[in-house]
C-alpha cells in the first residue's frame, strides 16, 4: 500500500512540468506616463500596456481604498522583466545540460498580477490581469 502512495508523489515531485512561480506582482498603472496605454478590446477586456508591456484584465477590477495601497510594495516593470529573464535564463541552462528547453510565457513567471488603478482621491481599482507574450517590430 505504501508503495502505491508513493508512486504519485514521485511522479509529480520530480516529473512535474510546472514552473515554479513567484507569488504575486503588483504594478501600478499611470496614463499620465506616455509609455503606458488603456484601452478594451471587442471582447470588453481592459488591455494596459505598461512600458512596452501588455497585460489583459482577467476579471472585472474591484476598489480599494488608498489606505490599502499604502500597504502594497509595488514592483516595477523593470523589476518583473528582470526576474522574467532570470527565470528563463534558468530554465535554458537547464534545459541545455538535459538536451531540452523548455520556453515559458511570461504568464508563468508569477501566480497572481495585479495591476493598480488611481481612480480619484480616495479609491483605486485592482485588475487581475495576465501577462501576455507579443512579438513587436
Amino acid at each position: 500500500m505504501k508503495l502505491i502512495l508513493l508512486i504519485p508523489l514521485l511522479y509529480f515531485g520530480f516529473y512535474s512540468p510546472n514552473v515554479q512561480k513567484i507569488e504575486v506582482a503588483h504594478l501600478k498603472f499611470s496614463a499620465e506616463n506616455n509609455l503606458n496605454k488603456k484601452y478594451y478590446d471587442s471582447r470588453g477586456k481592459i488591455n494596459f500596456i505598461i512600458q512596452n508591456e501588455h497585460f489583459i484584465s482577467i476579471v472585472k477590477g474591484i476598489k480599494i481604498s488608498s489606505s490599502q495601497i499604502n500597504e502594497i510594495k509595488f514592483q516595477s516593470i523593470t523589476d518583473i522583466t528582470n526576474i522574467e529573464n532570470d527565470i528563463r535564463q534558468k530554465y535554458i541552462d537547464k534545459g541545455e545540460k538535459k538536451g531540452q528547453i523548455k520556453i515559458i510565457s511570461k504568464d508563468d513567471v508569477f501566480n497572481q498580477i495585479y495591476v493598480y488603478e488611481k481612480e480619484n482621491a480616495t479609491e483605486w481599482c485592482r485588475y487581475t490581469v495576465k501577462w501576455i507574450d507579443e512579438i513587436k517590430n
